[in-house]
C-alpha cells in the first residue's frame, strides 16, 4: 500500500503570477540577421567577423543592460569597421530582427484577460524596444514590463529577478 498523499496543499496553491520572455517566445528574433545585414552593406568585412567582435567585446551585453546606448553602440562599430551606413539606417537593420509568433500572441491575449499578475521580462535594449512596441502591438499589452536595459542587469543575473 503506497502512503497517502497531502495533496489538499497542493491543490489549494495557485497560479497568481506568468511571467513571459520577449525574444524567441513573444515575437521571434536571429541577431546573423543584423551581422549579415551589415556587412552586406559595407562589404569590406565578413558576417563572422563583424559578429566576433560584438561578442567578444560584449556590446550587446552592455547595450542590453543600458551601460551604453544606440549611439554609442554604432560609433564602437563605426570606429572598429569603419562603417560608412548612417546610424538611422543602421538601426533600421540592427532592429529588422524579428517576426510575429502568432499561436504565442493568441495565447497572451487570452493571458492577459485573466486576473493573473502578468508581466514580460526580457534581456532587451532602448532600440529595440522601441522598434518592438511600434510594430508588434502585443508588446504594448504588459502593464508590466522588467527589462534589462531599465534596470541595468540582464539574464541570467539574479538582480534582473
Amino acid at each position: 500500500m503506497s502512503p497517502k498523499r497531502n495533496t489538499s496543499k497542493v491543490q489549494s496553491q495557485k497560479i497568481k503570477t506568468i511571467i513571459f520572455d520577449l525574444g524567441n517566445t513573444l515575437v521571434f528574433f536571429d541577431h546573423n540577421l543584423f551581422f549579415s545585414g551589415i556587412a552586406a552593406h559595407e562589404k569590406h568585412f565578413g558576417t563572422a567577423a563583424f559578429r566576433d567582435f560584438v561578442s567578444e567585446n560584449h556590446l550587446m551585453h552592455l547595450l542590453g543592460s543600458g551601460r551604453i546606448n544606440g549611439k554609442k553602440f554604432y560609433s564602437i562599430l563605426k570606429r572598429e569597421f569603419n562603417l560608412t551606413i548612417p546610424y538611422d539606417k543602421f538601426v533600421k537593420i540592427y532592429c529588422d530582427i524579428f517576426w510575429n509568433n502568432k499561436p504565442m500572441e493568441k495565447f497572451v491575449k487570452e493571458v492577459l484577460k485573466s486576473d493573473l499578475n502578468v508581466l514580460m521580462l526580457s534581456n532587451t535594449d532602448h532600440l529595440h524596444m522601441d522598434f518592438l512596441q511600434k510594430k508588434f502591438p502585443i508588446v504594448n499589452s504588459f502593464r508590466n514590463k522588467i527589462l534589462s536595459y531599465k534596470v541595468g542587469y540582464s539574464k541570467p543575473e539574479l538582480e534582473i529577478y
